[in-house]
């Protein structure tokens, strides 16, 4: 499953509960620096906002693509594919 949103101006506040499969959050668009974390439980900063993306408890995104700011993209135990895009981005895998 993609999870897109490549309009800058689109503000977003969403939670992710999925099921199973492999899954992507695809923040591309974006010019604003984003906080993207892909570990259950936890927040990211998309679009600007901040703690406007969750994933819940006990489950997996797997993959993560940045946009042109500066992001910081936060893994988790998943075998991910994290793209930082453009800008000076910060990965931890």
């Amino acid at each position: 499953d993609y999870y897109t949103a490549t309009d800058s101006n689109d503000k977003l506040i969403f939670s992710v509960w999925d099921s199973g499969g492999n899954d992507t959050f695809d923040f591309s668009g974006f010019y604003q620096d984003q906080l993207i974390d892909l570990r259950a439980g936890n927040f990211s900063d998309v679009g600007g906002l901040q703690k406007n993306v969750s994933i819940a408890q006990n489950v997996t995104i797997e993959n993560a693509i940045g946009g042109f700011g500066n992001d910081i993209i936060h893994g988790n135990d998943a075998d991910n594919t994290l793209i930082g895009g453009e800008g000076d981005d910060i990965i931890y895998g």
